[in-house]
């Protein structure tokens, strides 16, 4: 199974047709999959425009993570389910899931990942001063690609509001 995940994974980034090793991984028992893999999973499925599916892989990896203890992964799949539910039109669950992943990336030093769970945040509130918190964390970070797309929403933000 982890072949055919890492198979998955390559073959979407490559724009290829994904659907039968969706098929042989949502086949498999999933009992003892690293949080890792699930991540990769429920991202293969998001892609595919499976939420409901790929939400509940997120979920997994993030209750696996953080009994694992990768706060890594952890903060990066309760980001992914912050923006499944975001996706599917649930804003209170998104937002406790963003919450969460915010806290994580905190502890864990993960600053890209508290980047993008504060922007992700920021969208669905569409608060500047949390857009402004991540593009200063992407700033300072040297995190420039990211930075970038903060810098976009930061100016939608501030053309929607009236400010300059």
């Amino acid at each position: 199974l982890k072949m055919t995940c890492v198979q998955a994974v390559a073959a979407q980034h490559l724009g290829l047709d994904v659907r039968a090793l969706v098929r042989e991984m949502l086949e498999a028992p999933l009992d003892h999959l690293p949080p890792q893999m699930l991540l990769n999973i429920g991202w293969v499925l998001e892609e595919q425009g499976q939420l409901d599916e790929a939400l509940g892989y997120a979920r997994q990896a993030a209750a696996g993570a953080e009994r694992t203890h990768d706060l890594s992964v952890a903060a990066t799949a309760w980001n992914n389910v912050g923006v499944l539910n975001h996706k599917q039109g649930h804003p209170e669950p998104a937002a406790a899931a963003y919450r969460q992943a915010i806290g994580i990336a905190r502890q864990s030093g993960e600053v890209r990942v508290l980047a993008m769970a504060l922007g992700n945040l920021a969208e669905l509130q569409e608060s500047l001063p949390l857009i402004d918190e991540a593009l200063n964390i992407l700033e300072g970070a040297g995190h420039d690609d990211l930075a970038s797309y903060f810098r976009q929403q930061q100016a939608a933000f501030r053309g929607r509001s009236g400010e300059t």
